[in-house]
């Protein structure tokens, strides 16, 4: 129910199987407290971070 509601905020209603698949599977692993799955969550708020900073990304 989670990803589906993640889903179904995206502005593009076209994405990929690949993009749906991989929802799900970082949901389940962090939900799950798997910690291959918050070292990529933890990676991924840093990098988005960092892009902000250098002002790549808004």
């Amino acid at each position: 129910m989670l990803v589906r509601e993640f889903l179904q905020t995206m502005t593009n209603d076209k994405y990929s199987n690949a993009y749906g698949s991989g929802v799900l599977e970082i949901a389940l692993g962090i939900i799950n407290d798997d910690d291959k799955y918050k070292g990529m969550f933890d990676f991924s708020c840093w990098y988005r971070e960092l892009l902000i900073k250098e002002g790549q990304k808004t």
